[in-house]
C-alpha cells in the first residue's frame, strides 16, 4: 500500500512547493491532493466482481493482463494417412 500511495503523495508535495501562495491557489492545490487520494484509494478498495470480495483491481487486471498474454496453442486437424476405411 506505500508503494501505491507514494506516487499521489510525490505528486502532492510537488504541487504544494510550486508557487503561487495565495490562499485561492493552496486551496485549490488542497482540492486537487483531495481528489488525487481519493481517487487512488477507491482503485485501491474497488472490487470488480461483487460475489468475490478477495480479488482486488490489482489482482484481477494482473490476471487479464496475464490471460492476455500467454501462448496460445492452435490444434491442427491431423493429416489422414493410410488406408481409409468408409462405412
Amino acid at each position: 500500500m506505500i508503494k501505491v500511495l507514494s506516487i499521489p503523495t510525490a505528486i502532492t508535495l510537488l504541487l504544494f512547493i510550486l508557487p503561487p501562495y495565495t490562499l485561492l491557489f493552496f486551496l485549490i492545490k488542497v482540492f486537487i491532493a483531495l481528489v488525487l487520494f481519493t481517487v487512488t484509494l477507491a482503485l485501491i478498495t474497488t472490487k470488480p466482481v461483487n460475489a468475490r470480495p478477495n480479488i482486488s483491481l490489482k489482482s484481477d487486471l494482473e490476471l487479464k493482463h496475464r490471460y492476455g498474454k500467454r501462448q496460445r496453442l492452435f490444434y491442427k486437424r491431423g493429416k489422414e494417412r493410410g488406408i481409409k476405411i468408409e462405412r
